[in-house]
């Protein structure tokens, strides 16, 4: 992979919501291999990934989604024209780090594409021939219309299928959900994680895709498993007397937003502007009000 310094570059602009690059991204300019159709391309990325088909091939728009291979390892290379979806996948590591999570771990690239670089951002298959991995319907619970504690008790029947004695997988998921409501990501359907097994147990694969998030104060969360409706007085109070809840709301409420967004910028090299900054400091401040309105916390 060949690199290219490009300095002070305005990428994605809009408005007072800046953001730049300051140091040089991974360029991508290597020939790549030609298919005869998506559909093949799609078969080719599966087997050497160990992803399904139906999550790289889009059916409906005989579409593949932008894998690429580099010195013989696969990366997903997801392109956004929006400063605040562009950061938060890039911040969204580093929440999702500090909830003691598993995450990819994005670059950001520049690929050449119609005539002229593109900025993306790599993040590098996480499938490792070591475990099998599953999605929410692999899991074949039904979690329609019911509520946390039956969605919990679903999870805990789970674990014991998979030998997870612990229940690590429910502290995961837990875990997620409160980094989801903490940052509002709203895109968590069931084809947005997944959950890697062995014969030690099972627990969620490395999380990825935070683009949407950000965006409005948390209220209502939820993902395939759980449900989160901090207006629902029963929800409230299992969230207040559950430990597992209760370690995730404290870590939530200990989040050092400004620390985190200095970290992601010097560790990916780039700046932002203060209109950009403010997005995440207010929304970092109404998060922890909501928990604090709704005796979340004890």
């Amino acid at each position: 992979m060949s690199n290219r310094i490009i300095k002070g570059i305005n990428i994605l602009s809009n408005q007072m919501i800046n953001l730049h690059i300051d140091k040089e991204p991974i360029i991508i300019d290597e020939m790549q291999l030609t298919y005869e159709n998506d559909s093949q391309k799609a078969e080719v990325i599966s087997t050497e990934t160990g992803i399904p088909v139906k999550y790289i091939y889009d059916y409906s728009k005989n579409y593949t989604k932008n894998w690429i291979k580099i010195d013989g390892k696969w990366f997903f290379v997801k392109k956004t024209y929006d400063n605040l979806k562009f950061f938060n996948e890039l911040l969204g590591q580093e929440i999702s780090s500090y909830f003691q999570l598993e995450t990819v771990n994005y670059k950001i690239a520049k690929k050449f594409e119609d005539c002229y670089f593109d900025n993306c951002l790599l993040s590098e298959n996480f499938f490792d021939n070591n475990y099998d991995y599953l999605t929410f319907e692999d899991l074949q619970i039904d979690t329609i219309d019911k509520k946390l504690a039956e969605r919990l008790n679903l999870i805990k029947q789970v674990c014991k299928k998979y030998k997870d004695e612990n229940y690590l997988l429910l502290e995961d998921i837990i875990k997620m959900s409160i980094r989801d409501l903490y940052s509002n990501m709203h895109d968590r359907h069931n084809r947005n994680f997944f959950f890697k097994k062995n014969d030690n147990g099972i627990r969620l694969a490395p999380l990825f895709d935070y683009e949407h998030s950000f965006i409005t104060p948390p209220s209502l969360y939820q993902n395939p498993l759980l449900r989160l409706d901090i207006y629902d007085k029963e929800t409230g109070e299992l969230i207040k007397n559950d430990d597992n809840f209760q370690e995730s709301i404290n870590r939530l409420m200990d989040i050092n937003i400004e620390k985190l967004l200095e970290i992601t910028q010097e560790k990916n090299g780039i700046s932002i502007s203060d209109g950009l900054k403010n997005i995440f400091i207010n929304h970092d401040r109404n998060a922890k009000n909501i928990v604090k309105s709704f005796y979340l916390r004890k």
